[in-house]
């Protein structure tokens, strides 16, 4: 039996690991309660897969999957249906995006805090996804009168992506994988993401992206800054996004998988 964490399901009835406003670094009593009838199944598996090493390592740190035998990191799968991507060094303003649900824990309002930090004129930012009807008119209300900012609603993933030259994912949550990102790379988007989660394994400091803590909107205005004092940057992103997007195609994803089970297999004969 091969068992694949894509969530804290096993370890939190909400599956986030998120409360008021924070990650949690402990679980409550609520959530231990709701994790001890998983525990014993867990250990009972042949091998484990994390769709990222810090989804494994969060439950390996909880006690589970301790004597598993195989463990193993595979992400998750993705393919964009063939598409030119834009070809040359992109102009000022550079077009920023968002893509994701609009809700307080992803990010949102300090990406929208750290873009009234740049020069006017030289950034445009579109933002994709619905979610909390209060909390969009909120966002409306303070940043949807600026000619720089538009809220788009639901749009398709790659209708927005190619409209940006950087995406921005920064997410308070720790996520357990970051599919937004590998969208973006298999459009030869570079990615600003947050530190957070699962989000650094993806990113490629300077050469797919860069990591930023969602806490501090200067930081993130630095690193929106760089791209616009030096657009030619990412021109020579693309190319390494495009590469990188090819270790989540479906084939490379299963042929992975097919390893592990070989391994699982192979162990539980020879014992």
């Amino acid at each position: 039996l091969v068992h694949t964490l894509h969530d804290h399901y096993l370890l939190c009835p909400r599956g986030t690991m998120f409360r008021r406003g924070r990650n949690c670094e402990r679980r409550c009593a609520e959530c231990r309660l709701y994790a001890l009838p998983k525990k014993r199944p867990a250990g009972q598996v042949d091998a484990v897969v994390g769709v990222s090493r810090y989804i494994l390592e969060r439950h390996l740190d909880f006690g589970y999957f301790a004597d598993t035998p195989v463990k193993g990191i595979i992400p998750n799968s993705y393919q964009v249906r063939p598409a030119v991507p834009p070809q040359g060094a992109p102009s000022l303003p550079i077009r920023f995006g968002y893509l994701g649900q609009i809700h307080p824990n992803k990010g949102i309002e300090v990406l929208l805090q750290a873009v009234t930090r740049l020069p006017e004129g030289a950034w445009h930012l579109k933002i994709a996804g619905r979610g909390f009807t209060a909390y969009e008119r909120h966002l409306r209300a303070g940043y949807g009168g600026k000619p720089a900012i538009e809220f788009l609603g639901h749009v398709e993933a790659e209708a927005l992506l190619r409209q940006t030259d950087v995406l921005v994912a920064p997410s308070f949550l720790s996520e357990t994988f970051g599919r937004v990102v590998i969208e973006a790379y298999a459009h030869g988007v570079p990615v600003i993401a947050s530190n957070r989660g699962a989000m650094p394994e993806l990113v490629e400091m300077g050469r797919t992206g860069y990591s930023m803590d969602p806490s501090h909107p200067d930081h993130l205005a630095i690193k929106m800054r760089s791209f616009i004092e030096d657009p030619a940057m990412i021109e020579s992103m693309r190319a390494r996004c495009l590469e990188k997007a090819k270790g989540f195609l479906p084939a490379d994803v299963v042929g992975r998988y097919l390893e592990v089970y070989r391994e699982a297999r192979n162990r539980r004969y020879a014992a």
